[in-house]
């Protein structure tokens, strides 16, 4: 089925061109309705003009009475002799006065007509820019859907997590992508209980993976994390003289900010960030060489492509005796309709997940006392010598 992996490798990359142009195109007949909308180069030349006009006779004004300051007796008693023309370029003046008032009111008027046209352009173009992505997104996961009808993933030999052998039926879950990624297929391991899929992500690569969040994110963002990431937080038992991580902070995190505003020293590991001062890291190679009393994150382990190997490294920024807080409802198979949630960690997994990344699992919350806002954590310590 070569010309079926030709095809799919066609839709996950050389797509974004179109992608690309159909937005740019948007864009650019949206800015060509705006030019003809303002039209005004020309009104706003002659109110320039006018407002020049004035300039000039207000300055005249000013020299006379600038040459009235050091005039001889004769001047002066020339001048007080035609106080009428004097008064009437008194009401001149004041009639300048006047215009120049409402030609920089006309100008402050256009200046914020053209704001509020500007700002609903760049509003128009956005929305636009988002819905093509949008559709092109339902219809590139639709081709791929079909193809897979086609042409299924074949599963892995052995599960992702504990290496235990994968034969005969495996318990399957399905269900459909709530953003635009189709259908989701998910099967779960007989030997750790892990849930894992659906394949058509894990087999991505990591750059297109890269390229997946940063389209999911072009019309989508996640929810608060505050109140979560701070009881997360507190899990890790700090202290005042620790140095902590967020690990995944995301880019709309304040949790770091907050903490931080109260005397913590906390950094912020984001590598889809903009670097934004010393405690918000994107640079995975600089983070290798810090090391942490502890470390916390929220909805990130669900998303990782291979989660031991991933923990294995988390552990290594954290000291001897350490702790790790990692905050999902994937810890139980729920909030199943993403594609980008990679591994539910029901039953036994979560002791396998522990023992694969050299971690002990100290506790399991799970608080659902309040349904709009449950918690599930699961607290690792590092052992001695990992």
């Amino acid at each position: 089925m070569a010309f079926l992996e030709t095809f799919r490798r066609f839709l996950r990359s050389d797509n974004l061109a179109l992608v690309e142009r159909a937005a740019l195109d948007g864009l650019h007949q949206e800015l060509e309705r705006l030019r003809h909308e303002v039209g005004s180069a020309e009104a706003l030349g002659e109110i320039q003009r006018q407002l020049s006009g004035l300039s000039d006779r207000t300055d005249t004004l000013l020299s006379r009475v600038a040459a009235l300051e050091s005039a001889d007796e004769n001047t002066l008693r020339a001048f007080l002799e035609g106080q009428k023309r004097g008064e009437e370029d008194q009401l001149a003046f004041r009639g300048l006065e006047k215009g120049l008032s409402g030609l920089q009111s006309s100008l402050e008027g256009l200046a914020a007509a053209s704001e509020a046209r500007k700002n609903d352009f760049e509003a128009k173009a956005g929305e636009r820019h988002r819905a093509t992505l949008e559709y092109l997104m339902f219809l590139r996961w639709q081709l791929m859907d079909r193809l897979e009808e086609i042409s299924p993933f074949p599963l892995p030999d052995r599960c992702p997590l504990c290496g235990g052998a994968l034969s005969g039926q495996l318990r399957r879950y399905e269900t459909e992508c709530i953003f635009h990624g189709g259908r989701l297929l998910r099967h779960q391991c007989p030997h750790c209980d892990v849930i894992f899929g659906p394949q058509k992500m894990l087999r991505l690569s990591e750059a297109d993976l890269a390229e997946e969040y940063r389209w999911h994110y072009t019309f989508s963002n996640e929810s608060n994390t505050l109140e979560k990431e701070l009881r997360a937080f507190e899990q890790l038992r700090p202290r005042k003289d620790g140095v902590y991580l967020n690990y995944g902070a995301g880019r709309w995190s304040h949790t770091g900010e907050h903490l931080r505003a109260q005397g913590w020293n906390v950094y912020d590991y984001e590598p889809y960030s903009q670097p934004e001062g010393e405690f918000v890291i994107t640079d995975r190679h600089r983070l290798s060489g810090m090391a942490f009393d502890g470390l916390f994150s929220q909805d990130v382990v669900e998303h990782l492509r291979h989660p031991a190997e991933e923990m294995r490294f988390m552990s290594s920024l954290v000291k001897e005796g350490g702790r790790m807080v990692h905050v999902t409802g994937c810890w139980e198979y729920m909030y199943e309709y993403t594609r980008f949630h990679l591994f539910f960690f029901l039953g036994r997994s979560k002791e396998v997940l522990a023992r694969e990344s050299g971690l002990r699992l100290m506790e399991y919350v799970r608080d659902d006392a309040n349904p709009a806002l449950p918690y599930y954590s699961c607290t690792f310590q590092k052992l001695e010598g990992k």
